[in-house]
């Protein structure tokens, strides 16, 4: 068990970052009229496996074979972005601090972490890793989602996550992108 993980101020400083969005997002859509996302939190006393995976497929609307058409990782990482948007999560990727190319994201640090709301979910990727670390931190983000959890810190302390939730929310993703990686390969 770390308990002496100390985020570095980029780290910190995109959190917030993160935070404002979300604020924002959330303000408008509260305007609109804009109810809890049904699919928030529904996993939160049933962590099923094989029901999350399913309910990942409906999130990014994906058939049996998708990723046969989609010539590159690039495009199966912009589809499945575009999926998780339309369904209301906000999806931020910077491999930067706000847009100052001098506080370059350190990958080694944190691929990516979410801020859990019911109405403003926001993942956040850093978009200093491979395409495949991306896609995979996407999926497993939104598994965050699905349990309802916030990922990689608990931002009171700072801690890392609980690591059985980080394993399972890793088991979900993996499970669910197994075929796009034999297609894609």
């Amino acid at each position: 068990e770390n308990n002496h993980f100390k985020p570095s101020e980029e780290l910190l400083d995109t959190i917030k970052f993160a935070q404002r969005v979300q604020d924002w997002a959330k303000d408008i859509l509260l305007e609109l009229g804009n109810d809890k996302i049904d699919f928030c939190g529904k996993y939160k006393s049933n962590f099923d496996l094989n029901a999350i995976v399913n309910e990942l497929k409906t999130i990014f609307d994906v058939k049996e074979g998708w990723a046969k058409s989609k010539r590159t990782w690039k495009d199966a990482f912009r589809y499945l972005v575009d999926k998780a948007e339309e369904k209301g999560i906000i999806v931020l990727i910077n491999g930067v601090v706000g847009n100052n190319p001098h506080r370059k994201l350190n990958v080694n640090e944190f691929r990516g972490f979410v801020l859990y709301d019911e109405i403003a979910p926001v993942v956040f990727i850093n978009n200093e890793d491979a395409l495949s670390g991306k896609i995979f931190t996407l999926i497993h983000e939104v598994v965050h989602i699905l349990i309802g959890e916030s990922a990689s810190f608990d931002y009171e302390n700072l801690q890392p996550a609980d690591n059985e939730i980080e394993k399972f929310c890793d088991k979900c993703a993996a499970e669910f992108l197994v075929p796009t990686k034999e297609l894609l390969e």
